[in-house]
């Protein structure tokens, strides 16, 4: 019975009948996860440019990262349509869609490239700068022409890991600093602290500044060359 609801969840989502939409949900309890091997209700919402229904099954436990049986999700779909999609992109994002999935080995980054939507490309790499990874780490990511690094913040033990990564994720170097060492960028550590008290997250600000003026380590804590880092050591 679930199925048959949630193949009928699809057919209401593609013609675009939010009335439908919200009567299958609300009234018949219609799967709104439910995936077949091509669709989800939110993939063909994001696909076909539908925002309100898209905002309607988000806000009823819709998965943002669901998968299709073809491995699409909802974010990777709206860049697919040559709809301007530009406001269920941003949505998306706001509301958990991981911009790092990758679909037939493509970020959505690469394909919204491959699409020239420059504006959706803008909104995911602005939605990649910081991401909280828990109470007390914060996620600083950045593209580059030709390489892309992340900086994980871990303000309970006091250090920065940093992995810089070529355009085809393979890693190039790896190393992780205590907040004390020279090489650490202190502006950047001091916006990571402000991000990161933005979105909810913790942080005893006297063990930070204890931290950078009573070294525990004054050295880097690891380090993996690019030599290395190829052949996996």
């Amino acid at each position: 019975m679930s199925s048959s609801l949630g193949e009928k969840l699809i057919n209401t989502v593609e013609g675009g009948d939010l009335e439908g939409v919200r009567d299958l949900v609300l009234n018949q309890n219609a799967p709104v996860n439910y995936a077949n091997d091509g669709w989800s209700p939110l993939i063909k919402a994001a696909s076909r440019g539908y925002l309100e229904i898209v905002r309607f099954l988000i806000e009823h436990e819709a998965d943002p990262n669901i998968r299709s049986g073809d491995q699409w999700t909802p974010l990777w779909a709206a860049i697919s349509s040559d709809n301007d999609n530009l406001e269920i992109v941003q949505y998306l994002l706001e509301n958990g869609a991981n911009p790092l999935l990758t679909t037939k080995g493509k970020t959505p980054e690469a394909y919204a490239k491959e699409k020239n939507q420059r504006l959706v490309v803008m909104a995911l790499n602005e939605s990649l700068r910081w991401q909280k990874l828990g109470t007390h780490r914060i996620q600083n990511h950045s593209i580059e022409p030709l390489f892309e690094v992340t900086r994980i913040f871990n303000f309970k033990s006091m250090n920065v890991m940093t992995v810089i990564q070529d355009r085809d994720h393979q890693t190039m170097s790896h190393s992780e600093m205590h907040f004390s060492n020279p090489a650490v960028d202190l502006e950047m550590l001091q916006e990571a602290k402000r991000e990161l008290l933005e979105r909810g997250g913790a942080l005893d600000e006297r063990a930070v500044n204890d931290a950078l003026v009573n070294p525990r380590h004054g050295r880097r804590l690891h380090s993996v060359s690019r030599r290395e880092a190829k052949h996996g050591r």
